[in-house]
């Protein structure tokens, strides 16, 4: 199997399949801000729609999260699994959504501990939902792979001596500045299409699949500990950001194809 892959789009590219508002009308015609478009398709297949939908998937590998400034850190290869599912509801599409599982894994805190020693955090199961947007944005929270509405998330982990704890991120945006100027390009996520090859030529006539890659690094995620009476935490303690820095590898579409146009491939499309 040969695979290889094609950037498709800067850090000011990611998107999740959703509606995005139209532009409001200037006072002159002007043509719209054009940003990247997530794509998708069955080759050989129906099309892809809100009545007819596709799920997306994909694995997940972690670089770091650190949450409440290190009230727990999950470092590289922490958890065992990581994974992600997301509906898709149309073929071009200014966002795209995934829920990202994290299974089996351990981390670090300090939180409860006597003179901030640190700790092995034991930490269950738990998901983040996040929805990428084309002008380099991305919500998170914790909902459904179906839904397009964003909630909270909160990560349960055992500090020093057993105490229950809980961070929780709230609904955001990140980066913030992103909700004053939505049509902006920011830098949050980076995206690439994965054409992996060979496949079955009947359903691949092209001889290659789109998979997509999402490359994140988020430095400024909201997150707080959740007090409670047997988590206790430090004098002083202020913990109110975190970072979140993972990817999402070969995002596919069983028998189907998933990728990422830049700006410049769209400009291209829309002027035949």
């Amino acid at each position: 199997m040969r695979k290889f892959r094609m950037g498709l789009g800067l850090a000011a590219a990611v998107c999740a399949f959703g509606t995005l508002a139209a532009p409001a009308l200037a006072k002159h015609k002007e043509h719209p801000h054009v940003l990247g478009k997530f794509v998708a398709n069955y080759p050989n297949g129906a099309p892809i729609s809100e009545a007819s939908p596709a799920v997306a998937t994909g694995l997940g590998w972690l670089e770091k999260i650190e949450l409440a400034e290190g009230a727990v850190t999950i470092p590289e290869e922490g958890c065992k699994r990581i994974k992600s599912s997301g509906e898709v509801v149309s073929e071009r599409s200014d966002t795209i959504y995934q829920d990202i599982s994290f299974h089996g894994c351990h981390g670090i805190t300090d939180v409860g501990t006597a003179k901030h020693v640190k700790a092995v955090a034991k930490i269950p199961n738990f998901s983040i939902a996040m929805e990428f947007h084309s002008n380099g944005f991305a919500e998170t929270g914790l909902g459904e792979a179906s839904s397009v509405h964003i909630e909270h998330a909160a990560v349960h982990f055992k500090a020093y001596k057993g105490s229950p704890c809980v961070v929780v991120i709230p609904s955001q945006t990140i980066p913030i500045k992103a909700l004053k100027k939505p049509e902006g390009e920011f830098e949050a996520a980076e995206y690439e299409t994965e054409f992996e090859e060979p496949v079955k030529l009947k359903k691949f006539p092209a001889g290659f699949q789109e998979k997509l890659d999402i490359d994140m690094e988020f430095t400024k995620v909201e997150a707080y500990v959740e007090p409670n009476e047997k988590c206790e935490v430090g004098a002083g303690f202020n913990g109110k950001t975190g970072v979140v820095d993972a990817e999402l590898e070969e995002m596919t579409i069983k028998n189907g194809n998933l990728g990422f146009r830049d700006k410049e491939e769209v400009e291209a499309e829309e002027a035949i």
